[in-house]
Parts: structure tokens; C-alpha cells; sequence
């Protein structure tokens, strides 16, 4: 199966199974919150013109992506979709810097930007509202 038939195939899949609703994080004081976005297995997406990617089992942020319209969203879900491959996700990931390098590859290539991934890197960013 070609790269690009592969691609197309996990979208379609993962697009039938995103939800939209409230999941759960934490703030920067650790403290349970609800954020409402679109979630689907072990990620959650929320946001508005920026729309961040959490790792829902730890609540934490992972990376964000920006752009016009519903594009940003779009990226953040299908870095969502190729990362879920990479780990058993059902917990934060060791520090490994395979994955972590893998991660900043599948930002890179989907948003063309430098991407500021802090589940691996242990860094929190505050959860607003």
C-alpha cells in the first residue's frame, strides 16, 4: 500500500472515532479541570485559533498548532493519529528520545513549523479555561 493510501486510510478511520465533548487535564497547580474540545483514544484536542493536543492518561499539554480556520485543528488531530502508533500511550512515555524525535518529525512535516512538544520534555504549560 502506497505511503499516501495508507495516510488517507488512517484518517478516514480516526475521523469516524474523534468525539467532540469535555475531557479532563490539569492545570499548571495539578488541579482537575474539563476542557472542551475533541478527544479520541489517548489525546484530546482544544482550542480556538490555537488549538493544543493533551495527552489525556497524564492530562498534560503535548504541543499546540496555529493557522487559519479549521486547518490548525485538522493538524493537531492528525498529529493525534501518527503519533498514537509510536507508544503504548495509556501512560506517559518514558523519557525516550526516539519518540520524542519521531514526535518533532510527524509537527515538523504536518505544520511546517518548529514544535514545542513538552510531554517529553517534562515542561508544563498552564490549561486555561
Amino acid at each position: 500500500m502506497s505511503r499516501h493510501r495508507k495516510t488517507a486510510a488512517l484518517t478516514e478511520t480516526a475521523a469516524l472515532k474523534w468525539k467532540r465533548g469535555i475531557f479532563p487535564l490539569r492545570t499548571a497547580t495539578s488541579e482537575p479541570r474539563g476542557r472542551v474540545g475533541w478527544f479520541w483514544r489517548n489525546w484530546g484536542v482544544a482550542g480556538g485559533g490555537v488549538w493544543s493536543v493533551y495527552h489525556l492518561p497524564s492530562g498534560r499539554y503535548v504541543t499546540s498548532f496555529s493557522g487559519p480556520g479549521r486547518k490548525a485543528r485538522s493538524i493537531a488531530k492528525r498529529f493525534c493519529e501518527e503519533a498514537d502508533g509510536l507508544a503504548d500511550w495509556t501512560a506517559p512515555p518514558a523519557d525516550d528520545p526516539t519518540i520524542g524525535l519521531r514526535l518533532h518529525r510527524i509537527a515538523l512535516r504536518l505544520s511546517g513549523g518548529r514544535p514545542d512538544l513538552r510531554l517529553l520534555q517534562g515542561g508544563a504549560k498552564r490549561a486555561s479555561s
